[in-house]
């Protein structure tokens, strides 16, 4: 069961998802409630003048830059259970919640304002990414049924070729 999923494994499967949960779940959340409070100068004045912070939202931000939404729904669709398609929609809109934390504490409009390379250098990846995630989906959700040994064998092949195209354009490990 989920209790016995070690932590790299929990990370990786978020990051094949493009959620990439481990990284804001529970900090944006923090950060909002902060701000909802009225401690949004505080923050600001935090990220200006303490480098271990700017550090660390600005580590925060380039993980959300990854993160996609409609992925994620993709994923949803295709392989979840109707009950489950409803945490998927809490996790987006917590996801949304991070990214307006994220983005007022750094005074940014979006996502990597600051960091234009590193936004264009993802988006010449995002195509190539998509196409990875569509036949991710697709192999997954024939994996689930499929009986036949060589075609599992194929399919588990195609799998492995999608799990290690999204880490290397994800450009972490998983």
């Amino acid at each position: 069961g989920i209790e016995t999923l070690r932590a790299i494994p929990w990370v990786f499967a978020w990051t094949q998802t493009r959620l990439h949960l481990p990284v804001w779940l529970g900090g944006g959340a923090a950060l909002a409630e902060r701000i909802a409070d009225g401690g949004l100068e505080k923050l600001q004045h935090m990220y200006r003048t303490w480098p271990f912070f700017a550090g660390l939202v600005d580590l925060v931000e380039l993980e959300l830059s990854k993160a996609d939404p409609d992925v994620s729904v993709y994923y949803d669709e295709k392989l979840c259970s109707a009950e489950l398609k409803a945490v998927g929609d809490q996790l987006r809109a917590s996801l949304d919640e991070a990214i307006t934390a994220i983005t007022a504490v750094s005074g940014h409009a979006v996502i990597l304002e600051n960091h234009q390379n590193t936004k264009l250098s993802f988006g010449l990846r995002r195509p190539f990414l998509l196409t990875l995630h569509a036949v991710q989906g697709e192999v997954m959700m024939r994996l689930k049924t499929e009986s036949d040994p060589e075609v599992l064998r194929a399919l588990t092949d195609a799998m492995t070729v999608t799990v290690q195209g999204i880490a290397a354009g994800m450009q972490n490990t998983g």
